[in-house]
């Protein structure tokens, strides 16, 4: 999984791997704390606008119809 640009100022590009790119994915935005911002589901890449954060770092939580998770970081500019 790519996350770009990184860091971000308004939309956060996710690329996906072609292993999982056709696996349904939920993605959790998550503050640092690990409070849930935000979740959707998705196949293949997608994009998310992070234009209304606060400047800061943040994670996304990948978590596929398995139960797999994956946590990958991105700052917010």
């Amino acid at each position: 999984i790519i996350l770009y640009p990184n860091p971000v100022i308004n939309r956060l590009f996710v690329e996906m791997s072609d292993k999982i790119s056709t696996t349904p994915v939920r993605i959790e935005l998550l503050s640092i704390t690990g409070a849930v911002l935000r979740s959707k589901s998705f196949s293949g890449n997608t994009n998310l606008n992070v234009g209304d954060l606060s400047a800061g770092v943040y994670l996304l939580r990948f978590i596929n119809g398995k139960d797999d998770v994956i946590l990958k970081k991105f700052v917010k500019n």
